[in-house]
This record gives C-alpha cells, sequence and structure tokens, in this order.
C-alpha cells in the first residue's frame, strides 16, 4: 500500500507525543495530511477518534467530509461504512464528530478517546481547551491540532507555537511544503503574492495577522465639535443586510463630508430590520441629509453594496428619483489596472494610509459614537465577533473621497429648483 504524504507531515505516524501541531498557509495539504494518517490509525487498531472545531452548526461543518473523500482515494472503501453522522472501521474503530462550543457537556462525558483532531484550531478559545485536553485521557492519547493563524494572541497560537508544551511537535507547513499542490492553488496563490504582498504572507505563509488585534485606531481620528458649513462633496454609503435573526448583521449608513484632505463622520446609522424598514430608514436618512448639507454642498450621491438586499433597494430608490450609484467590494489592481473584488482585509489595507493620514474626523459627541467605536476597536480583519457594516461603510466612504469625482450640479440644481 502506498500512501502521499508531504514529509512534513510523516511525524504524525513515525513520533509519539501529546500533542502534535500543524499549522501554517494554506494549499499546504495539512488536513488532507491528518485525514490520512488517521485512518491509517484506525485501521492499524480500534481506536476512537473525536473530530471537532470550536463551532460545528451541522455535520457539513465538519471536517467527515475530508474523511469520507480520503477513504475513497486511498482505495479503503471495504474497511470503513460511512453513515450520515459517523464513519465506523471494520475492526471497531469509530470517527466521533461534535463542536466544542454547542456539544462540550457531550465530549466531557466521553470514555476512551484515543484521537482528537482538532480542526481550525485559531478559532478555539482557551476556555474550550481547558475543557477539552482534560476530556482526552486514555493512556497514550493524542491530541492533533491544525490551524491557518490569526492573531499570535490567540490561546491556539500562544499555546502551540509561542509556548508550547514540551510534549508537543509542532510543525509549520506552507504550500511550498506541499508537492501534491494544484496549479490552481498555484495560480491563485500567485495572484494574491502580485495584489497584496501583506495578504500573500498572511494566508499563504501563515504569518499572523496585526499583534494588536483590531485595526482601526481611535487615537488616529482628530475630533470636531462643529463640522464646517460647507464641503466639497457630502455623500452616503450603505452597507445593507436585512433579517429578524437577532444573529444577522446589522445595516449600516455612513454620511461623509469631504472637505479638501478633511473628511468627516457627519453621521451613522447601524441596526437590524427588515427590508420594509430599511428602505423607510435610509429615505429618511437621505432625507435628513440632503436637508442639513445640501443647500451648501453638492449632494454627490447615495452609493449601496451592490449584493444580497441592496439590489432591490438600489432599484426601488431610483424609481423614487434617488440619486443612487451601485458600489462592490474590490481593490485596484495596478498589474491588471482594473478593480478586482476582494475580502474587506485587503479592502482595508487600501484605505489604511486614509486614517493614518490625520484627515480623519470623528464628532466629539454623537449618539452613534458608542456603537461606532465597538466596532472600530473589534476590527481584526478576519470573522468578527460583532457586527462590522459600520466599518464597511467607513471603507467604502474613504474609498470615495479618494476618486476623483465632479459633482453632478445638473442634479444639484434640480434637486433645489436653482
Amino acid at each position: 500500500m502506498e500512501i502521499q504524504l508531504p514529509k512534513k507531515a510523516l511525524f504524525l505516524l513515525t513520533e509519539k507525543s501529546r500533542y502534535k501541531v500543524l499549522y501554517g498557509g494554506r494549499s499546504s495539504g495539512k488536513s488532507h495530511s491528518v485525514a490520512r494518517c488517521l485512518l491509517l490509525k484506525a485501521l492499524e487498531k480500534k481506536s476512537r477518534i473525536l473530530c471537532t472545531r470550536q463551532i460545528q452548526s451541522s455535520i457539513k461543518d465538519s471536517v467527515k467530509k475530508l474523511l469520507d473523500d480520503c477513504i475513497h482515494s486511498m482505495g479503503f472503501d471495504r474497511f470503513f461504512v460511512s453513515t450520515q453522522d459517523s464513519i465506523r472501521c471494520v475492526n471497531g474503530s469509530e470517527f466521533i464528530f461534535k463542536g466544542l462550543k454547542m456539544n462540550i457537556s457531550e465530549i466531557r462525558s466521553m470514555e476512551g478517546i484515543n484521537y482528537c483532531w482538532v480542526e481550525e484550531a485559531d478559532s478555539v478559545t482557551e476556555e474550550s481547551w481547558d475543557n477539552l485536553k482534560p476530556t482526552i485521557r486514555a493512556e497514550g492519547s493524542e491530541i492533533w491540532v491544525t490551524f491557518n493563524p490569526n492573531l499570535k494572541s490567540d490561546a491556539t497560537y500562544q499555546m502551540f507555537v509561542e509556548k508550547p508544551d514540551k510534549d508537543c511537535i509542532s510543525v509549520q507547513m506552507n504550500y511550498t511544503d506541499n508537492p501534491f499542490i494544484t496549479q490552481a492553488a498555484l495560480n491563485e496563490m500567485q495572484a494574491c503574492k502580485e495584489i497584496n504582498y501583506p495578504k500573500y504572507q498572511h494566508i499563504w505563509l501563515g504569518m499572523p495577522n496585526t499583534e494588536s488585534g483590531n485595526l482601526i485606531k481611535m487615537g488616529k481620528f482628530k475630533r470636531y465639535t462643529t463640522p464646517p458649513s460647507r464641503f466639497n462633496r457630502v455623500y452616503i454609503c450603505c452597507d445593507t443586510a436585512f433579517s429578524e435573526k437577532k444573529s444577522a448583521d446589522d445595516t449600516a449608513f455612513m454620511l461623509m463630508g469631504v472637505d479638501g484632505k478633511d473628511k468627516y463622520i457627519l453621521d451613522v446609522y447601524s441596526k437590524n430590520v427588515t427590508f420594509v424598514d430599511l428602505k423607510r430608514d435610509l429615505l429618511s436618512f437621505y432625507l435628513q441629509a440632503k436637508e442639513k448639507y445640501g443647500k451648501t454642498s453638492p449632494f454627490t450621491g447615495v452609493y449601496i453594496e451592490n449584493k444580497a438586499s441592496g439590489i432591490s433597494l438600489i432599484q426601488q430608490l431610483r424609481s423614487e428619483g434617488i440619486p443612487v450609484s451601485e458600489i462592490n467590494p474590490t481593490v485596484h489592481n495596478s498589474a491588471l489596472k482594473r478593480e478586482v473584488v476582494a475580502d474587506k482585509y485587503t479592502r482595508f489595507l487600501e484605505i489604511e494610509s486614509e486614517l493614518d493620514s490625520g484627515f480623519v474626523w470623528l464628532p466629539e459627541y454623537a449618539s452613534f459614537m458608542p456603537e461606532l467605536t465597538v466596532q472600530f476597536e473589534g476590527f481584526k480583519g478576519g470573522k468578527q465577533e460583532t457586527n462590522d457594516g459600520i466599518v464597511d461603510c467607513l471603507i467604502y466612504c474613504l474609498k470615495q473621497a479618494q476618486r476623483s469625482v465632479e459633482p453632478d450640479w445638473n442634479e444639484f440644481r434640480k434637486a433645489f429648483r436653482i
């Protein structure tokens, strides 16, 4: 039997240790290596193998599909039986799939776990580790950990990279260590490397994000008590979402005024609403802004992200004569000389210099400041624990400010019958 593994993953089979850790960037083969090695362990000796992660809402969130695929590709179909929520071997070995956050009481009561695989472990909290470690207590049991680093301050990174246990083998593994990487993955890597090198280092080389955690520093903003009476241009940017579920993201609007190099955040809205309320509230937000600033400053429009509820909102507001423009989550690719779709962290990097310049102003006092502060201070560039619609609006507003857009004076005169 010939099993293909990257050289760096061989220790999973040849070494003995309480903790075996593979961390690094994407397409390194970490998860596939662990899946293959655990299948071999299950065949070698009857074992109970727990596969877990911080959050597993359903079996689809687990590594079961990966294990099923490996069983088939390794020619092990006759040795394993895969049901809807478990995998069993003909010798009695079994794979169990549970989430740490939702199923910790069930995990605590488990006996005889020989191997525990913690996948996407960068999001596992210190509390979850404190609960899991003493649960895996069978003689000779091992905890295998795979993750792509997020922050150096994360519990998993501190525990297994910065300050590893004596009985721990921790190996960094990147795409350069994977001889089986596909050409498609290499193409994605090269494009990322050319477009955004810091992002390439984080995603493909496994370098942690900014150590301090939050990327938006409140101390970088200037403060005003009374905004200027005139601006070169005033506009609204919107990050739309609508749902009655408590877990859904909030919709956010931001009103910005540009006065030369200075950008003033004049008003902010953030709320979880239905579509009917969303349309009503944005229309009210627009009319109030136009009434307050439109007579002295050119109001260049409302910019709405062209996705989800934003698509319908754009159509309906345009039918009512509101000057609406579409915006998309993109960055400028100098190599391709065009805009390309990018994640929030990459888009933030494009406007980061604007924040560092000291030309972005916040009100000294405003009702929206507490929520704005929470979102700004909580923004880490990756998956957020809280809503971050206001962050999206800030990114869109500052990107609009970077563009040299002439006001539509015809629309201005038409709106106020000049």
